[in-house]
């Protein structure tokens, strides 16, 4: 199946990536965080600069957590904020329809906004 290139609607002004780096687990996944058990297995489908992700990670370590993106530049920032908390957790460009990961790689998934 072929997927058209998505659009994230908010875009990517500078205003809306200050704000993408102010998201934490607590305030943007408060409804998933009781879920979440150290040593497990997350994946974070669209997870931007990662803010979300590395709180995640910290929240299942010694645990891995995977966060990806459609888009690179959000990756750069997310990789530069997880090699300084060194956090395990990594990143890399997929789409959620072409998931390049077995099933079962992962005891919970977390897609948000």
């Amino acid at each position: 199946m072929t997927h058209s290139r998505e659009i994230y609607t908010p875009g990517y002004s500078q205003p809306t990536l200050r704000l993408m780096l102010m998201r934490t687990a607590a305030k943007h996944a408060a409804f998933f965080t009781p879920f979440l058990r150290p040593g497990m297995r997350l994946l974070d489908c669209g997870c931007g600069p990662g803010t979300i992700t590395i709180d995640l990670a910290n929240l299942v370590a010694p645990g891995q957590v995977v966060g990806i993106d459609l888009e690179p530049v959000q990756l750069r920032s997310a990789l530069d904020c997880g090699r300084q908390r060194q956090i395990n957790v990594s990143f890399g460009v997929t789409s959620i329809y072409a998931l390049p990961f077995s099933d079962g790689s992962f005891d919970a998934v977390f897609a948000h906004a």
